[in-house]
């Protein structure tokens, strides 16, 4: 599973994965720092059954800023 994203200036990112129920399922990045530029994250969700999930991006840019990002998607196997 494949995740784009674009970040306008370094950034310290998360990555997290939850079901329908609010559950956090699955993390990637923890506040790690990541450059400006086009990135596509791989995700290994192979302990996660096919359904229905929200992935939320939060990035800290380096100039202060945060920008938050939440997305359904589905998983399908």
């Amino acid at each position: 599973t494949k995740i784009n994203y674009d970040l306008p200036v370094d950034s310290k990112i998360s990555l997290k994965i939850f079901d329908m129920l609010g559950r956090e399922v699955y993390s990637m990045f923890n506040s790690e720092l990541i450059q400006a530029g086009y990135h596509t994250a791989q995700l290994n969700l192979g302990n996660l059954s096919s359904g229905t999930y929200f992935y939320r991006i939060v990035a800290q840019g380096v100039n202060g800023k945060e920008f938050i990002m939440t997305k359904k998607m589905q998983l399908i196997k």
